[in-house]
């Protein structure tokens, strides 16, 4: 599909208002990415020695009913990907060393423990999101805090296929994480961080509530 400069495509998507964790609430954030698959004009896909063009654009929850976010108007989270990416082509470390050996690419989020923000909770979910790719984990807060060695930190890991449906993960390309739980704050049941992949020989860890 080739566009003119100022056309626009709306696509709409359509979530339930609550799940067994949460219910949706106005200022609750969400995250929103687009990738270019497939040549477009003079712009080209994903090959195993460039990014895959893309943008990401946030947004927090205006209305229950009708929300809209944009993309694609200035592509600056992709052009900080780019750098990043050069960078570590430029100066190979054991990380992009390790690209074509590890199959796998490990996404840890990590929650300082609140306890006047915890102490009400019981199911928290975590999410993480990478080239598409998303997977969502549910834990019972309370007794993840009793199992772990580290009282005031909780670490939640995640793994990816580094090979996903529209290409291979790789340096510098955009991730984002977020907690949801009812009653997380007073002001919105949901929080969300990003960063970019920097290393496949470690996890990536990603603070998502501060």
């Amino acid at each position: 599909m080739l566009l003119s400069k100022n056309s626009k495509i709306t696509i709409p998507f359509y979530f339930d208002k609550s799940n067994d964790v949460s219910t949706m609430n106005v200022g609750d954030e969400y995250f929103v990415c687009g990738y270019i698959v497939k040549k477009i004009g003079n712009v080209n896909a994903s090959s195993n020695n460039q990014l895959m063009p893309y943008d990401c654009n946030e947004g927090s929850i205006v209305s229950t009913t009708k929300d809209s976010i944009g993309l694609f108007s200035t592509m600056k989270k992709f052009a900080e990907s780019s750098s990043i990416y050069q960078a570590a082509i430029k100066t190979p470390s054991p990380s992009v060393a390790n690209n074509n050996n590890n199959n796998e690419v490990k996404i840890t989020l990590v929650n300082p423990i609140d306890a006047k923000k915890i102490k009400d909770l019981d199911n928290v979910q975590f999410t993480a999101m990478v080239k598409g790719e998303y997977q969502i984990k549910k834990i019972d807060l309370k007794n993840e805090i009793k199992k772990s060695k580290i009282k005031d930190t909780l670490k939640v890991p995640f793994t990816f296929s580094k090979n996903t449906g529209i290409g291979p993960i790789q340096i510098g390309d955009f991730f984002f994480g977020c907690i949801t739980a009812n009653d997380y704050s007073s002001a919105e049941h949901s929080e969300c961080e990003k960063r970019f992949i920097q290393h496949f020989d470690k996890s990536n860890d990603l603070p998502v509530a501060h």
